[in-house]
């Protein structure tokens, strides 16, 4: 993942971490019994894994410091619009 090569850089050019912010999505307005599984991996690594180790990367650093601001960015789970695209 690419959070695990960004996050070294900061600190030793700033001296600090003081806010990360995770904005990245995947998301498919496809019904599920039409969703590809490797559409579904992909929905997963961005909006479950990246978020996660973008937490498991950042988080360490700011303990470290005592201080720092996360924020995680994600697309809509449901489309109210159109909810019957879901089957």
């Amino acid at each position: 993942m690419s959070a695990v090569l960004i996050y070294p850089l900061p600190v030793p050019r700033f001296g600090r971490l003081d806010a990360v912010i995770y904005n990245a999505g995947a998301i498919t307005w496809q019904p599920v019994l039409e969703t590809p599984l490797k559409r579904l991996d992909l929905m997963l690594d961005v909006n479950v894994r990246g978020a996660y180790v973008t937490v498991q990367e950042s988080v360490p650093v700011m303990l470290q410091q005592k201080f720092g601001r996360l924020v995680l960015v994600a697309p809509p789970i449901y489309n109210r619009y159109n909810i019957d695209i879901i089957i």
